[in-house]
């Protein structure tokens, strides 16, 4: 398992190799309550089956910068990963 990288605002990630390569991130944030929520991004370079419909595409590596901004599905947190930080949106 990889290591949990607090990337500021509450919000931490752990990259997720598949064969070598980072092809996504497990991203953690605190919801409305302010209680652990969590989602899933899937790297424009992941397999197409790991990747679904949603991917992001990786702007640079390090510091890590993705795009378009990630949206939580279930507690409609959003922001950006920029430089390697969160950006609130």
């Amino acid at each position: 398992m990889g290591v949990r990288l607090d990337i500021g605002h509450d919000v931490s990630i752990l990259l997720v190799e598949y064969q070598g390569e980072v092809v996504g991130l497990e991203e953690t944030h605190p919801n409305q309550e302010g209680k652990p929520c969590r989602g899933w991004v899937a790297l424009d370079s992941a397999p197409e089956d790991i990747r679904a419909h949603s991917h992001w595409r990786v702007v640079s590596k390090n510091p890590l910068t993705l795009t378009p901004s990630i949206r939580c599905r279930a507690c409609g947190h959003h922001g950006h990963i920029r430089e390697g930080k969160w950006e609130p949106a």
